[in-house]
């Protein structure tokens, strides 16, 4: 039996999201080859550990060309079709100034967004997350200091 597509739209509806199925289950397991990523990360600027989560979902692929200073752009080494922004290279992106980060960023194009911070989450990430989750949006916390967090919240933000 041959495997056949299910075209569904997403929740966003800004993009057709293929669902494959199939008899055998292995129809279109060559697809994610062809399908474009864009990563979103946001957050804390200076922190070098921020610069290493990129370097890893790029594979220390090159830093793309960018001409606009809200943003930098980094290609996956081996694939062209990952792309990783960072949405705040050069602010920190806090409470007075997120709407402002909204309006300059169009968040509907990425696939994911991930938040980053370098100590711990604060009420105003759980905010953040809480909001962009309510418009559809694949959010992922992530920070360096676990067990400080472990050790002064009792519930952890997902």
């Amino acid at each position: 039996m041959q495997a056949h597509n299910e075209t569904n739209k997403n929740p966003k509806n800004t993009k057709e999201v293929t669902k494959a199925t199939s008899v055998s289950g292995y129809g279109n397991l060559n697809d994610w080859k062809y399908t474009k990523l864009n990563i979103g990360i946001f957050g804390d600027v200076n922190d070098d550990l921020k610069q290493v989560l990129i370097d890893k979902l790029t594979s220390y692929g090159p830093q793309a060309l960018s001409l606009d200073i809200r943003y930098r752009i980094f290609e996956h080494r081996n694939n062209s079709r990952l792309q990783v922004w960072d949405l705040n290279p050069d602010k920190e992106i806090n409470q007075t100034n997120f709407d402002y980060f909204l309006s300059q960023n169009n968040l509907n194009s990425f696939d994911i967004l991930i938040l980053f911070r370098k100590d711990t989450f604060t009420d105003f990430d759980q905010k953040i997350s809480d909001y962009l989750k309510s418009k559809g949006f694949t959010v992922l916390l992530v920070f360096n200091g676990i067990s400080d967090f472990c050790q002064k919240k009792n519930k952890i933000f997902l």
